[in-house]
């Protein structure tokens, strides 16, 4: 029997969809049969005409489109390997990726031209096809197609399918190489949990060169869905897409949903979309404040939230933040149960990403050596996964990514707690050392972001000789907030919430009112959230502008790390600190 294999989803496809539209993209409509006979013309001319081989890499570098998504399918069918690039990245950054995995293609659209003609110009001998464009010298997408009556369906070596390049928050970005078992089993987790079906219209708003844009995909198109393609994220052209197409699932990630509901609110007149049934949040935490506005601009949707990586196809765990089927007349969102701990009996905090996926194991191993059979209920570890839907291997790394067991570390620290429900607490990288005590970041940012003034914020460790590291806050304001930028004050003074004078209590309460904060307030709203003395910021600084990003959204921290030792070195708050050792976060 053949191992599973993606093209496997285009037989029914091109039976029961065969007159429907299943895709529209730039006012261009395929029905399934159109569909399924260009992606396997694709598949038959890559052999036929360019000589692909079993196990070769093909490129991709565009905006999202309906080609974007007949090159996804149609090279794993003639059994090449696709590996999509960020368009984000530098060319330098680009460059290195492609010395990594060595393709034979490189499928550039009008977007990325100057893109695929400069890495063309440093490397002559990689062939260069144009998607939807014109580019002197290379071979137009469509002058490839071969007609054919019965292509058979080819593999690559390990059955490899895909691969995608992780975000590199910390460094390079690696290449998951990823197999057609894995992408089939994470659709069918993805159609389980997120109950994606025939009848759904999913709007292509993430890109196709991030896994969780890809694994979504790949689930629509095994359940047969329509898709509907978006170039390139824009709130007012997302929302122009879902009232012309009644689009009824998107998946996005909280600054998506942001500003979405921004636009909705501001230049909508607070318009509802009632077309939208599910909404699949990824690559990050909602706040209670963003989840309460999708609530509302999208009240027939239900709310989902994944925890997920590259190396996993995508997501691990899957939680519902809201269900309007299952809201009391009147019930408003923040009578739900939170998604936040703030107390537990214990104290571990964190924030809860639900239950493991189905045929995915995570548990949670407090001991760094060996992993216990059944993880750790209740205390603090590594977060570990196995399962089918974990890629084969980093392509081009000969060293084995998983343990003897068959484990992979995420690089996550958190919890299980006795329902089986993984609660994170921040990155293993991401843990700041001060005194011998281990402070995890996100917890931090998670109690800032609950003040009124806060947009943003990012928390980072600074080297410090007494300390090792101190910890250091970095804050957006609101532009409605003003930033006072008390001298630093004695640490004494951060002492129990019990023990401050009233009348100090009553002045933090009047800068509120006055919409003003500053480091002390922001010291005490720590207090009084709960976080204990030693994880309360020494150093803060106010960001000018948003943070620096990957292209999945998540902060660059080690950029922020910078910024709080420039900032603390121009202050003086500390004596300078180039000469000390920086630990990677």
């Amino acid at each position: 029997m053949p191992p599973s294999h993606i093209g496997h989803a285009l037989s029914r496809l091109a039976v029961e969809r065969a007159d429907a539209p299943v895709c529209i993209s730039d006012g261009s409509v395929r029905t399934g049969a159109q569909l399924v006979e260009r992606i396997l013309g694709l598949a038959s001319g890559l052999r036929v005409n360019l000589g692909l081989q079993c196990g070769d890499r093909v490129a991709i570098a565009a905006f999202n489109s309906d080609q974007y998504l007949e090159w996804l399918i149609a090279v794993p069918c003639a059994g090449g390997i696709i590996a999509p690039l960020n368009y984000r990245w530098s060319i330098q950054e680009a460059y290195e990726a492609i010395l990594q995995i060595k393709p034979v293609l490189l499928v550039v659209d009008h977007y990325c031209s100057d893109f695929g003609v400069k890495i063309q110009h440093r490397l002559p001998s990689l062939q260069l096809i144009a998607l939807g464009c014109s580019i002197h010298g290379a071979p137009q997408a469509n002058s490839i197609l071969h007609r054919t009556e019965n292509f058979r369906l080819h593999w690559a070596p390990d059955n490899i399918a895909l691969i995608c390049f992780t975000s590199g928050t910390t460094g390079k970005p690696k290449g998951a190489a990823i197999s057609h078992n894995a992408i089939v089993f994470q659709s069918m987790a993805k159609i389980t949990m997120v109950n994606y079906s025939q009848s759904d219209v999913y709007l292509h708003a993430s890109p196709l060169c991030h896994i969780g844009g890809i694994s979504s995909a790949h689930a629509l198109l095994l359940v047969g869905g329509s898709h509907v393609f978006l170039s390139k994220f824009n709130a007012l052209n997302t929302i122009e897409m879902i009232k012309k197409h009644q689009v009824t699932a998107i998946i996005a990630v909280p600054t998506m949903l942001k500003d979405l509901t921004t636009v909705l609110c501001s230049r909508y007149n607070d318009m509802q979309l009632y077309s939208v049934r599910t909404i699949l949040n990824g690559a990050g935490s909602l706040s209670l404040d963003v989840l309460q506005k999708t609530a509302k601009y999208f009240p027939a949707a239900k709310i989902l939230s994944a925890y997920g990586m590259t190396e996993a196809c995508s997501s691990m765990s899957f939680i519902t933040l809201h269900d309007p089927n299952l809201c009391k007349d009147g019930q408003h969102l923040s009578e739900f149960k939170p998604i936040m701990r703030e107390h537990h009996s214990s104290q571990l905090g964190g924030f809860c990403v639900g239950k493991a996926a189905p045929h995915l194991e995570i548990i949670v191993s407090a001991n760094q050596d060996k992993a216990c059979p059944r993880g750790c209920v209740n205390e603090e570890g590594d977060v570990l996964v196995r399962g089918p839907n974990m890629m084969e291997k980093y392509w081009g790394d000969v060293e084995n990514a998983f343990d003897d067991y068959g484990w992979f570390s995420t690089g996550d620290v958190g919890w299980m707690d006795h329902m089986g429900q993984l609660w994170l607490l921040g990155r293993r990288k991401d843990v700041i050392k001060s005194g011998g005590e281990n402070v995890h970041c996100y917890e931090i940012e998670e109690i800032l972001s609950r003040h009124p003034a806060i947009a943003a914020a990012a928390v980072a460790g600074i080297p410090d000789v007494r300390l090792g590291e101190i910890v250091g806050a970095m804050v957006l304001i609101r532009d409605d907030w003003e930033w006072d930028e008390h001298p630093k004050q004695d640490d004494s003074r951060l002492a129990a919430g019990s023990r401050r004078c009233s009348s100090h209590i009553s002045s933090c309460n009047d800068m509120l009112d006055q919409k003003i904060v500053s480091q002390e307030s922001l010291q005490q709203f720590c207090i009084h959230q709960g976080l204990s003395r030693f994880k309360i910021p020494k150093v803060w600084c106010q960001k000018i502008g948003a943070f620096t990003t990957t292209s999945t959204g998540k902060v660059r921290k080690d950029l922020v790390r910078k910024e709080l030792i420039d900032y603390m070195n121009s202050q003086s708050v500390l004596q300078p600190i180039e000469e000390f050792t920086v630990s990677k976060l």
